[in-house]
């Protein structure tokens, strides 16, 4: 009966286990922090939070005033309350809530039309408390839009017929629909969308000058919608938002990050992205339009050199939210980026152990 030499195969067993190992490794790493966690701004919020938040995101054109009922009414207990410190701190409480909902829709909600530049959503003058059992509470908030008078999404009212805030939202809807990607991978799609935006939007050259800057400079509709003279002007937000929404429409995870630019301490904007390899990576299409594309899916080694995520410019205030861990490295030279193909390396470590198994058997039977 022919025998195997247990110790030829012995270095083959070995070279394939640590090629596995190898390949294993990188997978093991991205695990050691979900890739999902603080992906999101709503996830962040409370209860009441998310019924605020919610409720405004869904606020069509000719929706001015909001009353929300809140999940978990914010209430005052153990306190006399019909003390006007009781309800001062119901109230503070209530502020906190909203402020937080605001950062939130202001930052992940390009379409949502109550934080179009020139529009004020605040909370009603008047708060209702209610009183039972020796207990004050606020369980329903009235939201209110005001807008100002420079607003260009204010609707003519001599045009009873047409909406023109309704326009200014179905324009850019029109044209998130009618962008395309003919890419069939994530790389390939995130850089048709980071190209899309260098190659049709003016950094608005007149941005410091509210006289002659673009009013739609700050939304989505300055990125996606022409102007008058036939071009796109938007800054840093209407970039980041615009390239968000184009990735929503792609089934790319997206966020949008307000922070700061280092050395200048200036406010800025840009994007997060989620790639096929679980990892998150960031992308500055404002500064890939003057800077060759510097800023396409890079990890935290290159990006936070000169971004820093939160804080907002030269007042310091800083956004209440946590983000997700971005990729140490480039997205193009992390080996993660490279496990899509992985089942060619199993492929092949396998042909070489077969072959190893049936020269010994080959040799064995001689």
């Amino acid at each position: 009966m022919p025998t195997m030499n247990l110790k030829s195969i012995a270095p083959v067993t070995v070279f394939a286990l640590v090629v596995l190992l190898l390949l294993a490794l990188p997978s093991v790493a991205a695990a050691d922090e979900p890739a999902d966690k603080n992906a999101s701004y709503r996830s962040q919020l409370d209860a009441n939070g998310k019924a605020l938040y919610d409720a405004v995101k869904e606020a069509d054109a000719e929706t001015f005033e909001l009353t929300v009922v809140l999940p978990m009414p914010i209430t005052a207990k153990n306190a006399d309350p019909t003390l006007e410190s009781t309800r001062s701190d119901l109230a503070d409480a209530v502020n906190m809530t909203w402020e937080r909902t605001r950062y939130a829709l202001w930052v992940a909600e390009p379409m949502a039309i109550w934080f179009w530049h020139g529009s004020d959503p605040r909370l009603d003058d008047t708060i209702t408390f209610t009183i039972s059992n020796e207990t004050c509470a606020v369980s329903q908030i009235t939201l209110k839009l005001d807008l100002t008078e420079d607003c260009p999404y204010q609707d003519d009212p001599s045009t009873a017929d047409v909406n023109e805030r309704q326009q200014k939202i179905d324009a850019v809807m029109k044209a998130v629909g009618d962008f395309e990607s003919a890419s069939t991978d994530v790389r390939g799609k995130v850089g048709d969308i980071n190209r899309y935006l260098v190659d049709n939007v003016t950094y608005d050259p007149n941005f410091k000058d509210g006289a002659k800057s673009s009013p739609y400079d700050h939304d989505a509709y300055g990125a996606l919608v022409d102007n008058d003279d036939g071009k796109r002007y938007a800054v840093c937000e209407g970039y980041a938002k615009a390239f968000q929404l184009l990735a929503d429409k792609l089934g790319i995870p997206c966020m949008t990050v307000f922070g700061t630019a280092t050395p200048s301490l200036e406010a800025h904007a840009w994007n997060y992205v989620k790639m096929d390899n679980g990892n998150w990576y960031a992308v500055d299409s404002t500064w890939n339009d003057s800077k060759g594309n510097a800023y396409l899916l890079v990890g935290y080694e290159t990006f936070f050199q000169d971004h820093q995520q939160g804080t907002l410019g030269f007042s310091g205030e800083v956004m209440p939210f946590n983000y997700p861990k971005l990729s140490d490295i480039k997205y193009d030279d992390d080996p993660r980026d490279y496990m899509q193909y992985s089942w060619v390396a199993y492929a092949v470590i396998g042909a070489i152990i077969v072959a190893a198994l049936y020269t010994m058997v080959r040799r064995g039977s001689n």
